[in-house]
């Protein structure tokens, strides 16, 4: 008998045979929404280091400048640059015909043969100039460089930023809403210390280093409780009741047409990887730092302005019990108001504690969780129905070629 052809199943198989397009615009949109490991085969070699050849290249070329010598005449630096270029070029060239391909192609897959290139051929420029150190460190740079380029591009922290970027704009009264909500205590709070001279000498006696590794410290632990909840409403919400509820979510998106043909069983959806997983967590981790960092410039704006109308420099020298730094002077009501470096660091200090207990504030109280936790966990619940849409279609394209 030949009536299984005509069911809902079949005809959905042959559907997706024969629109290839869609899986490809499913693995497009995962790529635009940060999530390219939710991709089939996302593999280094083929997709994600050929993504970052600009990049590398660019560098690759700007390593001209390691060979310039600042105590040295602009002829002599200008010489070096010009013959510093074809060493490049060459040494790039001879690694394609060592390899059967054309001198000047740029590569479409980078295996170890181009990363080598790229590590240690522009080395050779300083070891030519007799700088063996400076080779070294070239060599250390571009690693770093490398390993930055491809865990950014593996994981879509770009695509992500950018992304959460525009979703904060267009939630801003979200982020009112938030601000509003965290602004009086902390306001309460900070006042009293602006007014309290401990807190300027703490911030402002510090070494430039120990003051940025302080604020790193207050960006660690915001980013630990970050992921905290993140993880935790991660676990409640991945999973999906019925079929209906993943075509419901998959509306507005690239598998809308496969979802309303294609019967997901939500028990035969494969699990996360861990590379999926790790994907999807930052994801959601990206979207609540988005409102992070809205409270903590917004916080900062505050402080730097209030500072301004409350504390003029003489207030700011009993304080620290020497004259301020000044950055820059206008008038205001025809009276002088002064930005001091010292105001800065201290509103720099308190914006980012605010920061901080904003985040702390968010994930242990249940209402403003629900409220901030909402719009993060539709965003990422759409990109889970999409996955198993798209991964249902993927199972049946192979099940039928074998």
């Amino acid at each position: 008998m030949t009536t299984s052809t005509d069911s809902p199943t079949a005809e959905a198989g042959g559907s997706d045979a024969s629109h290839p397009d869609t899986v490809d615009d499913i693995e497009r949109w995962f790529v635009v929404q940060g999530l390219p490991q939710f991709v089939v085969d996302y593999t280094a070699t083929g997709m994600v280091l050929p993504r970052v050849v600009p990049v590398l290249t660019l560098s690759f070329l700007l390593t001209v400048a390691t060979t310039l010598d600042a105590g040295g005449s602009l002829w002599r630096n200008v010489a070096a640059s010009l013959a510093a270029f074809p060493v490049l070029v060459g040494v790039w060239a001879v690694a394609n015909r060592l390899r059967g391909r054309p001198a000047l192609r740029l590569p479409e897959t980078v295996g170890p043969v181009v990363l080598g290139v790229f590590l240690f051929g522009p080395a050779v420029l300083n070891v030519l100039a007799g700088r063996p150190r400076v080779a070294a460190v070239t060599i250390l740079g571009h690693a770093v460089l490398l390993a930055v380029a491809y865990y950014a591009t593996s994981y879509g922290l770009v695509r992500m930023t950018t992304g959460n970027v525009r979703h904060v704009f267009e939630r801003v009264e979200l982020a009112v809403r938030l601000v509003g909500r965290t602004f009086p205590v902390l306001f309460l709070t900070v006042t009293f210390l602006l007014f309290n001279g401990n807190a300027w000498e703490s911030t402002n006696s510090m070494p430039l280093v120990r003051y940025l590794a302080l604020l790193a410290f207050f960006l660690c632990t915001t980013l630990a409780f970050m992921y905290r909840g993140v993880v935790a409403e991660f676990e409640t919400r991945s999973s999906f009741d019925s079929p209906a509820e993943i075509r419901e979510l998959c509306v507005d998106s690239p598998a809308s047409r496969l979802a309303s043909t294609v019967d997901v069983d939500p028990a035969e959806v494969p699990p996360l990887t861990e590379a999926e997983r790790l994907n999807v967590l930052l994801l959601a981790t990206y979207g609540f730092l988005g409102y992070v960092v809205v409270v903590t410039l917004v916080m900062l704006v505050f402080f730097v302005l209030f500072g301004l109308l409350m504390l003029p420099t003489e207030v700011v020298a009993d304080l620290l019990d020497y004259p301020p730094a000044p950055v820059v002077t206008v008038r205001l009501f025809d009276a002088p108001v002064t930005l001091t470096r010292e105001l800065v660091r201290v509103s720099g200090f308190f914006a980012a504690f605010s920061g901080l207990y904003f985040t702390v504030h968010a994930v242990t109280d249940q209402t403003f969780r629900k409220e901030l936790d909402g719009h993060i966990a539709t965003h990422v619940r759409k990109a889970l129905a999409v996955r198993a849409v798209y991964r249902a279609v993927q199972g049946r394209s192979e099940g039928s070629g074998s």
